[in-house]
């Protein structure tokens, strides 16, 4: 059984670096799959996961003993995230930029034809995700990439659920209007 995060927070302000150790191996995958489709570039998302993970080494101390710190530290991510895209690039967060990075989203493939359809699929998603702002793209990432709940994206974002689902609404309608102008001939329905 594995040990719970208040746990091995405790542990970890004992001075047993094993426990941060094992809790950076934890959440090190999903923090860096949002920092990437945050930011879109491989070695910021692993400094943005590095300082996450630092800023709690650093605070143990301060961490309230709840029974998981992965919303806390998956705020932190996207905090950092943005706070990148706005320091690095010189811009607004709310510009739209491309997304290369997103995870793999490819399922297995029987034929050439079919993973001939599946490569262009892909490539319609990641240029339709490109253009939205990153609030409504954080939401696509975390409901479908990440698998979170409506309440869990809210805990993360600070926001209400009533939010997540506004967000979430608009940005499938976006997410469908980029790709019908993508391929016009294709039929995408994503409300």
């Amino acid at each position: 059984m594995k040990p719970e995060d208040a746990d091995l927070i405790t542990q970890a302000r004992s001075g047993d670096a094993n426990a941060f150790a094992q809790l950076y191996e934890r959440y090190r995958s999903f923090l860096y799959r949002t920092a990437l489709a945050l930011t879109q570039d491989p070695s910021a998302a692993e400094e943005v996961v590095q300082d996450c993970l630092m800023r709690a080494y650093a605070n143990l101390d301060r961490l309230h003993a709840a029974p998981t710190i992965g919303p806390w530290l998956h705020r932190v991510t996207i905090n950092l995230s943005l706070t990148h895209l706005r320091r690095v690039r010189g811009q607004s967060v709310w510009r739209a930029v491309p997304l290369h990075g997103v995870p793999d989203m490819r399922m297995p493939t029987r034929s050439p034809e079919a993973a001939s359809v599946q490569g262009e699929m892909q490539a319609a998603v990641h240029h339709g995700l490109s253009t939205l702002s990153p609030n409504h793209r954080l939401v696509i990432v975390l409901y479908y990439l990440q698998g979170l709940s409506l309440e869990e994206i809210a805990q993360r974002l600070a926001c209400p659920v009533g939010t997540v689902k506004s967000r979430l609404y608009h940005a499938r309608r976006y997410l469908s209007e980029a790709l019908q102008a993508y391929d016009p001939t294709a039929s995408y329905s994503l409300l």
